[in-house]
Order: structure tokens, then sequence, then C-alpha cells
């Protein structure tokens, strides 16, 4: 998870925090974050603008996935 994830989410729980909150809608929070990003202001740039070309966004979906998983790793 990237750093400015981590601390919006860390805002949420220290400064923000509410009685309201709980694990629930926590993990709703971040469920609507990855499911309805925000393109006007995007962490990856990239990202944002593949993001309703979907074959081309599959294809750097597949492209960082074997990137990542080309080779094992070590302890």
């Amino acid at each position: 998870m990237p750093a400015s994830c981590l601390a919006a989410l860390s805002d949420i729980l220290k400064e923000k925090w509410s009685a309201v909150y709980n694990v629930r809608t926590i993990l709703l929070s971040i469920q609507s974050l990855l499911g309805d990003p925000n393109l006007d202001s995007p962490l990856n740039g990239h990202a944002a603008s593949i993001w309703h070309n979907v074959p081309e966004y599959k294809k750097a979906l597949l492209k960082h996935k074997s990137a990542h998983t080309a080779e094992p790793r070590r302890p």
C-alpha cells in the first residue's frame, strides 16, 4: 500500500476518529476508494490515464503482475 494511502488511513484513525467508525466501516471505505478512485487527483497518474481504456488497463496489470511474480522472493 502506498505511503500516501497509509497517511490518509492514519489521518482517519488518529485525528478524525469517531465512535461511528469500526472495522466494517473502515473496510467499506477502503473498498469504495479501490472501486471508484478519484481520477482528478490520482496517486498513480499512468493508472488514472488508462482507467477507462479497459484493454490498455488489463495489459498494464498483466505486465505489472508478471514483473512482480517472475522470480520467487528469497528469505
